[in-house]
């Protein structure tokens, strides 16, 4: 019998944006989708308590543009009443995928039992999964990492019980929590969840090119790749992967644009913080770009980053 398709998306292998804090807003994601290539997008973590509070305060988290019909809302948590509700509040906003992230290792995440704490708590993760199934209409996807430290050795059977419940699609993170982006990701545990589970299953980690994605889908069998890190360094990386070919966009038209979409989507309080953090990995393969790197992030105002990223690119040696 045939897999369904990943996130019951349309694209039979699609490529994904993951989920990224600070960088998977409304904004970015518009930069990513005017390249092309990227099938689905994720938006940032959102917590539970904070989707249900918004009913009193809207969350930043989810403005999104009405046209957006290729998004998955991740929520995180470990309550599961508290989860369900969430679930059922995105579901009447007219959300049609949800994700529940099992997979952030962020301090500020773990401490709070959430992420991919809930992979220590294997019937917690159940009670959580069966909450949010049961008041969540559409597709239902779990991210995952390898487990805690130095225990993976029922990952398989996490994931089992993941589909048991009612997970449609399982994207898989091949690191452990305490390794963090640290070390090669193991993507012969991306092959083995697949080959252990009958529902779709989505690798992650480390592809940045044409090659990366195609060696990906050889060796797990995956069917569909995620990408985070290197979209927020190249937005245009899906592109490339769909087309075959590389791409050279002009960085500083690349940045005007993003401004431009700050300026659209997201509140004017929000812009500068929101620059800096993008340009903290935009800037990485850029020449000098550590220097760029460095002016914005030392900017006090939007004037002024817009100021100095443009005298950046005026001084052809970047200095």
């Amino acid at each position: 019998m045939p897999r369904p398709l990943p996130y019951d998306c349309d694209a039979p292998r699609p490529l994904v944006l993951a989920p990224m804090a600070e960088l998977g807003h409304a904004a970015f994601r518009a930069l990513v989708r005017q390249f092309g290539g990227c099938d689905l997008l994720f938006t940032e973590m959102l917590s539970a308590a904070g989707v249900v509070a918004q009913r009193t305060n809207p969350s930043l988290f989810l403005i999104q543009d009405p046209s957006e019909r290729d998004l998955v809302h991740q929520i995180a948590g470990a309550e599961p009443g508290q989860m369900g509700e969430a679930a059922a509040m995105l579901a009447g906003s007219g959300a049609t995928r949800l994700d529940i992230n099992m997979g952030c290792s962020a301090p500020m995440i773990v401490c709070r039992g959430w992420g991919v704490a809930l992979m220590r708590e294997p019937e917690r993760a159940r009670e959580v999964v069966k909450a949010v199934r049961k008041r969540f209409p559409g597709h239902l996807s779990v991210k995952v990492r390898l487990g805690w430290r130095g225990d993976d050795a029922n990952l398989e059977g996490f994931c089992r019980m993941l589909e048991a419940e009612g997970v449609q699609t399982l994207a898989v993170h091949p690191r452990m929590q305490h390794e963090k982006f640290k070390g090669r990701s193991r993507w012969d545990r991306i092959a083995a969840v697949r080959e252990a589970l009958r529902i779709p299953v989505v690798g992650n980690g480390d592809v940045c090119n044409v090659e990366d994605a195609g060696r990906m889908r050889l060796e797990t069998g995956c069917d569909a790749v995620m990408i985070g890190r290197e979209a927020a360094r190249r937005p245009w990386v899906f592109r490339e992967i769909a087309d075959g070919a590389p791409l050279k966009p002009d960085p500083l038209g690349v940045i005007r644009e993003f401004i431009g979409l700050l300026g659209r989507y997201l509140p004017e309080e929000r812009h500068l913080s929101r620059l800096k953090i993008f340009l903290a990995w935009f800037a990485q393969p850029l020449p000098f770009g550590h220097t760029l790197r460095t002016r914005v992030q030392n900017a006090a105002t939007m004037p002024e980053a817009r100021d100095r990223i443009e005298a950046f690119f005026a001084d052809s040696s970047g200095q």
